[in-house]
């Protein structure tokens, strides 16, 4: 151990702990023979009086060895008190730990999962990830100490666990298992397979087969892709690009990925002519299959240029929950703007389109409309919202119609960078969780995903499910109640007429237009009536926005003499599969 003024550097068999030691406690108890030492070293640096931040990395001591899996850590201890006289005082702080597994100790769980049955397996994870928070508050002879900690997912062993093996057979033993974290996680089941994927708490992400014929990124961070396994080049995804010197053109030379050509930036025009720069605190809505999100260009800026827009539409999908997930919005060379997709599917313009909004100017003051109206060109007396808002109201028009944010595909000099569908079939089972979860289904030619719902869940986003054919996708309602077994329980052609629907059937699954008489419980449950059977029966009723988002409820006849009751379960927005053209077929 040495110190150098602030700094202490400590070497060899440590002992310390985060906290109480729920994430970390490196101790040694000899009468009770144990030594949980790490072996590494530690770097403590006093950041201010009373307030010290440390770093730590090793592995821990397994008897006369050491673990092969490496342990990494970093605390900030700190302590506060009211001033002299004072008597309270804090000692606050925060713990991070990460233990990454050796290629040894993965080999042996992917060999021992491997010997695993389609529904116990999982993929194992390198990294597992907790977190602390701790203080110790003292208000005379009164002290009190709480911590709160949180564990990402992890490989763990239930020594009970049980196989099943056939209809009848269960056996009891050491069983693997991958432990959820309740935050927001990311799932990915790379290429061709049948696993079953279980959501817990969260808003979490699934990409079911997001790297079949196209590129992935590996849990490592490498670029990767199914078919050979091996690094390969950025950039099979489809990519979008705007603002280059040329949108329409078959190959265009400006739109080559490798050499992009600006569009336009701005053009500063008389009053009463449009142009971006009329687009002040203007709405730009972007939308990629159906899905939707806006961001608004500042307020401190009168005459924006293309780069505020370039700035707003990368606010609006980056900074989107879903759209995040989906694509990613950069910056290219001058004025233009690319937009990756993240996904499999063969990408078209059509794809992802973009829209402005003019302000209201009716909420700004005289000052504002004064200092506005001059920025356009206009006198003080004429700087009225009477005169301001046709202004932008022709901004966001010729925005509207401009070429240059037409959507365009990116080109690498011989095609269109368009993407692909995957090459490999997954049959994959997904069961989401209650938080808002963004479900990307495979695009194989013959893949056959399953969405299975039960109780309630978030505002969910279902993206590449597949209608009909070869490749069709279910979603199963079974648990809420509905079958695609029963007839004619959906309704295309934008599903039933107005009005009440009759006895609750037992199965059915029925859709309508989500309207001011299908938004609230009571609403919903008035549009049944008793079935008139002894015994409980349900059924599903999705109420559908203009948007596309389906509202699920389990209707539930008691049985007897009672009225139905409505439950809310929660939303699937199918993107831009229109949830109307869903029939029997496509429900467990």
């Amino acid at each position: 151990q040495k110190s150098i003024q602030k700094l202490d550097i400590s070497v060899g068999y440590l002992y310390d702990q985060i906290g109480s030691g729920i994430i970390f406690r490196a101790f040694e108890e000899r009468p009770l023979l144990i030594d949980n030492a790490l072996f590494g070293a530690r770097l403590a640096y006093e950041i201010l009086p009373d307030w010290k931040i440390k770093v730590f990395t090793g592995r821990q001591k397994q008897q006369f060895d050491v673990y092969s899996s490496v342990i990494k850590g970093l605390s900030i201890d700190g302590y506060l008190s009211g001033g002299e006289g004072a008597n309270w005082a804090i000692a606050p702080g925060f713990g991070v730990v990460n233990r990454t597994l050796d290629d040894a100790a993965m080999n042996s769980l992917v060999a021992t999962i491997n010997t695993y049955t389609k529904e116990d397996a999982f993929v194992p994870k390198y990294n597992a990830y907790a977190f602390s928070a701790f203080n110790t508050l003292t208000a005379g002879n009164f002290t009190w100490y709480v911590e709160g900690a949180y564990k990402s997912k992890d490989n763990l062993n239930d020594p009970f666990g049980e196989f099943n093996i056939g209809d009848t057979t269960t056996l009891v033993g050491d069983k693997l298992f991958l432990a959820s974290g309740s935050g927001d996680d990311t799932v990915r089941t790379p290429g061709a397979g049948d696993a079953r994927i279980y959501l817990m708490d969260g808003n979490d992400t699934v990409y079911v087969d997001n790297i079949g014929a196209v590129n992935y990124v590996d849990g490592l961070g490498a670029i990767k892709n199914n078919n050979a396994d091996t690094n390969v080049a950025d950039g099979e995804f489809g990519m979008f690009v705007f603002n280059t010197a040329d949108q329409a053109g078959a190959l265009a030379a400006a739109r080559n990925r490798n050499d992009l050509i600006n569009g336009t930036n701005t053009n500063f025009n008389d009053p009463g002519t449009p142009g971006i720069d009329s687009l002040f605190r203007a709405t730009i809505t972007v939308t990629y299959r159906g899905l939707t999100s806006t961001a608004e260009l500042p307020a401190n800026v009168y005459r924006p240029t293309a780069l505020y827009v370039n700035q707003a539409m990368k606010a609006a999908i980056n900074n989107d929950p879903v759209l995040s997930k989906l694509l990613v919005a950069q910056d290219g060379p001058g004025y233009t703007l690319v937009v990756k997709s993240l996904i499999d599917g063969v990408e078209a313009p059509a794809n992802l389109n973009v829209t402005a909004t003019a302000f209201d100017v009716s909420v700004l003051s005289v000052a504002q409309l004064v200092d506005l109206g001059g920025a356009l060109g206009l006198t003080p007396a004429a700087s009225t919202a009477v005169n301001i808002q046709p202004l932008l109201n022709s901004g966001a028009a010729y925005f509207n119609g401009l070429p240059a944010y037409d959507p365009a595909m990116a080109n690498d000099g011989v095609a269109d960078i368009t993407g692909a569908i995957s090459g490999a079939i997954s049959d994959n089972t997904v069961y989401p969780g209650a938080g808002n979860d963004v479900i990307v289904l495979g695009t194989g030619a013959a893949s056959n995903d399953v969405v299975v719902y039960s109780g309630t869940f978030g505002n969910d986003t279902i993206v590449h499910f597949t209608v009909g054919g070869a490749n069709a996708d279910l979603l199963n309602l079974t648990a809420l109640g509905g079958s695609g077994a029963v007839a004619d329980d959906i309704v295309n052609a934008g599903g039933l007429a107005a009005g009440a629907l009759g006895n609750v059937t037992d199965g059915e699954i029925a859709a309508r237009q989500r309207d001011a008489t299908t938004d609230e419980q009571a609403e919903v449950a008035a549009l049944f009536t008793d079935s008139g059977a002894a015994d409980p029966v349900s059924q599903v009723f999705v109420a559908v926005t203009a948007g596309n988002v389906g509202y699920v409820w389990q209707i539930t006849d008691p049985g007897g003499a009672s009225n139905p009751t409505a439950t809310f379960a929660g939303t699937i927005d199918l993107a831009d599969t229109d949830w109307f053209t869903l029939n029997n077929p496509d429900f467990a």
